[in-house]
Protein backbone atom coordinates (compact mmCIF):
# COMPACT_ATOMS: atom_id res chain seq x y z
CA UNK A 1 0.00 0.00 0.00
CA UNK A 2 2.62 2.96 0.59
CA UNK A 3 4.36 1.85 -2.37
CA UNK A 4 1.24 2.50 -4.30
CA UNK A 5 1.19 5.71 -2.55
CA UNK A 6 4.53 6.81 -3.33
CA UNK A 7 4.09 6.32 -7.10
CA UNK A 8 1.36 8.29 -6.71
CA UNK A 9 3.39 10.98 -4.55
CA UNK A 10 6.06 10.64 -6.79
CA UNK A 11 3.77 11.26 -9.96
CA UNK A 12 2.02 13.95 -8.60
CA UNK A 13 5.36 16.03 -7.93
CA UNK A 14 6.40 15.12 -11.57
CA UNK A 15 3.62 16.76 -13.10
CA UNK A 16 3.91 19.77 -11.28
CA UNK A 17 7.74 20.18 -11.65
CA UNK A 18 6.69 19.56 -15.41
CA UNK A 19 4.10 22.75 -14.78
CA UNK A 20 6.50 24.55 -12.98
CA UNK A 21 8.78 24.41 -16.30
CA UNK A 22 6.60 24.54 -18.43
CA UNK A 23 5.44 27.89 -17.22
CA UNK A 24 9.00 28.98 -16.93
CA UNK A 25 9.82 28.03 -20.54
CA UNK A 26 6.40 30.04 -21.57
CA UNK A 27 7.08 33.13 -19.31
CA UNK A 28 10.42 33.01 -21.29
CA UNK A 29 9.32 32.74 -24.85
CA UNK A 30 6.88 34.96 -24.01
CA UNK A 31 9.18 37.99 -22.70
CA UNK A 32 11.75 37.24 -25.82
CA UNK A 33 8.81 37.02 -28.65
CA UNK A 34 8.19 41.14 -28.96
CA UNK A 35 11.20 43.36 -28.99
CA UNK A 36 8.69 45.81 -27.37
CA UNK A 37 7.86 43.52 -24.37
CA UNK A 38 11.37 42.05 -24.02
CA UNK A 39 12.06 41.23 -20.65
CA UNK A 40 15.36 42.25 -18.89
CA UNK A 41 17.91 39.41 -18.16
CA UNK A 42 17.59 40.74 -14.07
CA UNK A 43 13.91 39.13 -14.67
CA UNK A 44 15.06 36.03 -16.45
CA UNK A 45 17.14 35.59 -13.37
CA UNK A 46 14.74 36.15 -10.55
CA UNK A 47 12.26 33.78 -12.66
CA UNK A 48 15.08 31.20 -12.49
CA UNK A 49 15.51 31.52 -8.68
CA UNK A 50 11.52 31.65 -8.20
CA UNK A 51 11.92 28.23 -10.43
CA UNK A 52 14.49 26.71 -8.15
CA UNK A 53 12.90 27.50 -5.18
CA UNK A 54 9.39 26.57 -5.93
CA UNK A 55 11.05 23.09 -7.44
CA UNK A 56 13.03 22.73 -4.38
CA UNK A 57 9.95 22.45 -2.69
CA UNK A 58 8.38 20.13 -4.37
CA UNK A 59 11.28 17.97 -4.15
CA UNK A 60 11.70 18.44 -0.24
CA UNK A 61 8.31 17.80 0.82
CA UNK A 62 7.98 14.37 -1.43
CA UNK A 63 11.33 13.20 0.26
CA UNK A 64 10.27 14.53 3.76
CA UNK A 65 7.12 12.95 3.26
CA UNK A 66 8.34 8.97 1.91
CA UNK A 67 11.28 9.49 4.58
CA UNK A 68 8.09 10.01 7.34
CA UNK A 69 6.23 6.68 5.68
CA UNK A 70 8.52 4.42 6.57
CA UNK A 71 7.44 1.87 8.98
CA UNK A 72 10.76 1.74 11.40
CA UNK A 73 8.98 -0.58 13.48
CA UNK A 74 9.17 -3.29 10.57
CA UNK A 75 12.66 -2.23 9.24
CA UNK A 76 13.61 -3.00 12.79
CA UNK A 77 11.72 -6.10 13.20
CA UNK A 78 13.86 -7.38 9.66
CA UNK A 79 17.39 -6.34 10.91
CA UNK A 80 16.66 -7.83 14.20
CA UNK A 81 15.13 -11.33 12.52
CA UNK A 82 18.26 -11.34 10.19
CA UNK A 83 20.66 -10.49 13.19
CA UNK A 84 19.47 -13.09 14.85
CA UNK A 85 19.65 -15.17 12.07
CA UNK A 86 23.63 -14.71 11.64
CA UNK A 87 24.19 -15.98 15.04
Amino acid sequence: MKKDNNSARVEKAMSELEGLVTDFSASIANGTIDPEKFISISEIESRMMSLRKQTHEVYDNLLQTIVNEADEREIIRKKKLNTSRKE
